[in-house]
């Protein structure tokens, strides 16, 4: 089967990582996945074409224009399936991939949280009555597709993304006798590491010895510093910036924390499951849902550094109790959160199956 998944740029996010796993399972199932770039070409492009996959680049950003560039692109390629990923892809792809005799699947990897920019779900509703299906992450970003402005309803599904196991492992952080906590992800306002720290700071006058690693990089990052300094924890926060590998933070560390004030359903998540971590995250999006389902960790209040700040005093100094959660948290994701789940879903609706 010949597969092409359509994206603004493989550069490193959460639908990029999606894209890459998918197509590495495919490939090794006997498919032919390969990648069309609208944009830009990006990190984990590049490492596709390394380990010899297609990625072409069509280097467009209007939508027009992307339409009459992927109307030819498809009549050239001759896809049995063209898979989008978010907005743009979804809205320059979901007419031409159709005239082409694809089947069309689309997946909105966001939340598409209220208030919703109501013009732009109207394109995105349009361009959805052109796919066969429309994927969304959770259960609660199926919910916000269906009540956009025209939606296909019959044609939304929802499909949990999945996870490889990090790779690395040695020890990066040394906290023997404390509670080190982990955050993965972007320095930027949604992912609202500003209460994170609030909390660490709370935390840390009942629970001196607790440690937070911040894994990743973003505009924020001088602000978080500051706001870390102003707080006097500056002892208790370490910035690893952007990593290629976070197995080691994971594995190093004694639970995985997630603030966010809104998300699809977090890649990071998952990994830390993946390791046996149990799960403080914030009641937005996916994150409730896969707490819920695994029974793996606790849920609070986005923005309420106190409430965040109770449950990392709750978790680091119950340590029987958040080895029971990582016990629950790895169950979990082998049980529902594996990449080869995800994959195999996602083919039952390439093959115009129900995979649910």
């Amino acid at each position: 089967m010949k597969i092409i998944h359509v994206v603004d740029s493989m550069e490193v996010g959460g639908a990029e990582m999606i894209v890459a796993q998918l197509c590495r399972v495919h490939r090794r199932e006997g498919h032919a996945p390969k990648v069309c770039c609208l944009v830009r070409l990006g990190t984990l492009g590049a490492e596709l074409q390394a380990e010899g996959f297609e990625v072409d680049v069509l280097r467009v950003e209007h939508t027009a224009v992307a339409m009459w560039k992927l109307r030819h692109y498809f009549q050239a390629q001759a896809p049995d399936v063209v898979h989008s990923h978010n907005l743009f892809a979804t809205v320059a792809a979901a007419i031409p991939a159709k005239n082409s005799g694809a089947v069309v699947i689309a997946t909105r990897h966001g939340l598409c949280q209220p208030p919703l920019a109501w013009w732009v779900e109207i394109r995105h509703s349009i361009a959805a009555r052109w796919c066969d299906s429309v994927a969304a992450v959770c259960d609660a970003a199926a919910r916000n597709l269906a009540a956009a402005p025209l939606a296909a309803k019959d044609r939304i599904v929802r499909i949990y993304n999945g996870a490889e196991p990090p790779d690395g492992g040695s020890t990066v952080i040394s906290n023997p006798n404390g509670f080190t906590l982990v955050t993965v992800g972007r320095l930027v306002p949604a992912k609202d590491q500003h209460t994170l720290l609030s909390a660490v700071a709370l935390a840390a006058e009942r629970m001196p010895d607790i440690r937070l690693s911040v894994v990743g990089g973003g505009p924020l990052e001088k602000q978080l510093r500051e706001h870390a300094s102003r707080l006097g924890i500056t002892e208790s926060v370490t910035f690893w910036g952007e990593q290629a590998e976070v197995g080691a933070f994971l594995r190093a560390a004694d639970a995985f924390v997630l603030s966010s004030t809104t998300e699809g359903l977090p890649i990071s998540m998952l990994e830390a499951m993946a390791c046996g971590l149990p799960i403080i995250g914030t009641n937005v999006g996916g994150i409730p849902e896969v707490i819920r389902i695994s029974g793996a960790g606790k849920i609070v209040k986005p923005s309420s550094p106190r409430e965040l700040a109770d449950a990392l005093v709750y978790l680091g100094m119950n340590r029987p109790v958040r080895e029971e959660l990582g016990r629950l948290a790895r169950k979990a994701y082998l049980d529902h959160f594996t990449v080869e789940r995800m994959a195999s879903e996602y083919l039952a609706l390439y093959q115009k199956e129900d995979p649910q």
